[in-house]
């Protein structure tokens, strides 16, 4: 009986959310574009002024997409917009990340957490038009919204919130940090 106690519980333990999401953070410096604000998506980062380039400090983990690719993560801590931290993540040829499931989301939101950091910009938008879509084009096939923060009108930005793991809808000029998929 106890056997069967303790082979229950391993069972428990292990269908828990896997562990092969996480490799090792790294810290590195990096050149991120200026602190501007704008409202639109942003524009090509080759327009980007290269005098407005300041150093900032990011930090890098990578997780297990699917079962056949890896994606790169990089938090930038120094607050942006969304449409300029989406300049930056398209400067170093990624875009904010899109979240494709929970383990993503929860695997994610212990990085950002680790950070100090209490929201930070993850590539959900809304349009004035149009409803909640990907920044990279893709429809949104996973959520993870708080309760009444899927709004219906106007354009909205979504952040995750660290403390919950929600996502939350945010005026996309509010300056947060954020997280590309590089």
């Amino acid at each position: 009986m106890i056997r069967l106690l303790l082979l229950l519980l391993l069972g428990t333990v292990y269908a828990q959310e896997p562990e092969y999401c996480f490799e090792d953070d790294v810290d590195e410096l990096v050149n991120p574009s200026s602190q501007e604000d704008d409202n639109d998506v942003p524009e090509d980062p080759e327009e980007m002024d290269p005098k407005d380039l300041k150093l900032e400090m990011s930090h890098n983990t990578s997780l297990e997409c699917d079962s056949e690719a890896t994606c790169h993560y990089r938090l930038y801590t120094r607050g942006k917009s969304f449409s300029k931290a989406q300049t930056v993540c398209k400067s170093h040829k990624g875009n904010l990340c899109s979240i494709r499931n929970s383990c993503i989301n929860s695997r994610l939101r212990a990085f950002v957490r680790r950070y100090n950091q209490k929201l930070a910009w993850i590539g959900v938008w809304k349009p004035s038009c149009c409803g909640y879509r990907n920044i990279d084009g893709q429809k949104l096939k996973y959520t993870n919204f708080a309760r009444r923060q899927r709004k219906t009108l106007g354009r909205w930005c979504v952040a995750l919130n660290v403390a919950t793991g929600k996502w939350i809808s945010v005026s996309c000029s509010k300056q947060l940090p954020y997280i590309c998929k590089l």
